[in-house]
Order: structure tokens, then sequence, then C-alpha cells
């Protein structure tokens, strides 16, 4: 197995579903996550002068959607049918174009109201994202019954789902919150199967616990 490191920074973002896949899959890698001040010094030294990236034995690998792929071949959470392998695919890459949507809006929400702003952020919410998730439901509906997105298990798929649907549920794309998406069946039924896995769940527990530990370290003015 090679050596392994994800590089990114301390929120899931688009290197969760990555991290996730090589978790379930029950493979060792380093989860090395950046401040800001970090990344601005390392940032040349990437592709693409972006984040997340992949280091295999040293070599680098870079854009989400590839680091994905690569991570769930290795985790056995990429279909061997090559039908179920395009349709996780096409899951991944319009998940990954959803959310580069949010954060534009998401960035845009934050600006001064004098350009139109708000109202690119209420014809996104109020336009597309109902036809993203009702586009997405029925083709989910039109690859089987699930919970899974694709085939019978976990795949990709799935974990690129539960992550965009994991940031919206914390806020992380202001105005968008999770009630957006009740009602689209197979897209919440994805999420909950990913969000119930007990690999899943430890590795919550996990995160949640080192966070808390670091507030109290930081209350107690101890270094982290």
């Amino acid at each position: 197995m090679p050596e392994l490191k994800i590089t990114y920074f301390d929120f899931p973002g688009r290197a969760e579903a990555s991290r996730l896949a090589l978790h379930i899959g029950g493979i060792p890698f380093t989860d090395e996550r950046l401040l800001v001040d970090e990344f601005v010094t390392a940032k040349p030294s990437f592709p693409y002068g972006s984040l997340p990236v992949l280091t295999v034995d040293g070599q680098l690998l870079a854009q989400s959607a590839a680091i994905l792929r690569y991570c769930g071949c290795l985790a056995d959470l990429y279909p061997a049918d090559a039908l179920e392998a395009a349709r996780a695919d096409e899951v991944v890459n319009v998940v990954v174009e959803f959310v580069a949507g949010l954060e534009e809006i998401g960035g845009s929400a934050e600006e001064d109201d004098d350009n139109g702003v708000q109202m690119r952020v209420l014809d996104f919410v109020n336009q597309a994202l109902p036809k993203f998730l009702g586009g997405l439901d029925r083709r989910l509906q039109s690859f089987g019954e699930g919970p899974a997105a694709v085939g019978a298990g976990i795949t990709i798929a799935d974990l690129a789902i539960y992550v965009c649907l994991l940031n919206i549920a914390a806020g992380a794309f202001e105005p968008v919150s999770m009630k957006v998406v009740q009602g689209y069946t197979r897209v919440v039924a994805s999420f909950e199967m990913v969000r119930t896995h007990p690999k899943v769940v430890a590795w919550n527990n996990q995160i949640a616990r080192k966070a808390a530990d670091v507030r109290q370290r930081a209350e107690a003015g101890m270094p982290n």
C-alpha cells in the first residue's frame, strides 16, 4: 500500500469525501490540515495552487474528484462494473459543479449588495438549487431503489453527496440550509446511509473530540 497524505484545511470542504473513503477502507493516511498562513506559504508547491492535494509516495495528485476516485479505488468504494463506475463519476462530477456554485454564492453573500448580489443569491436558492437537487434525485431514482446512489453499497458517489449536504447542514454555505433537501428522498437516503455508517460515526466522533481538546487547550492558554 502506498504512503498517503491528504493535505487540506481543518474542515470538511473538498477533502472530506476522500478522507472518509480511506477511513472506511481501513487504509492508513496522514491527515494534514493547514492553517491559512501555512497554505499561503506552501501554495506555490501545489499543482494549480489549490487544495486538496494527495501525496502518493512523494508524488502529488490534485483536484478533488480525481483524488476521490483514486481513494475510492484503493478502498474498494469505486464500482468494478463499467456502467456503475460511469454513474458514480457522473454523480461526483455534478456535485463538484454544484459545490462550486455554492462557494460562489457564499462569497457573494458576504459582499455589499450594490451590484445585484442578493438577487443572484436568491435566484440560485430559488431556482438553480431546486433544479440541481431535483435532477440529482431523479437520476438516483433511475439508477435503482437505493439507498445507495449507485449499486448495492456505498461508493464515492454517496460520499460526495454526503459531504455536500454535510457542509450545508453545518451552515458552510449561507444562506442555504438543510431544509432545502427535504423531500428529495433518494438524495436524503444516500446521505443517511453514509451518516449512520459505523466508521463514519467513529470518524465524526474522533474529529469532535479533537476539536473539543483544541478548544480546551486554547481556553487554558496551552499550546496545541
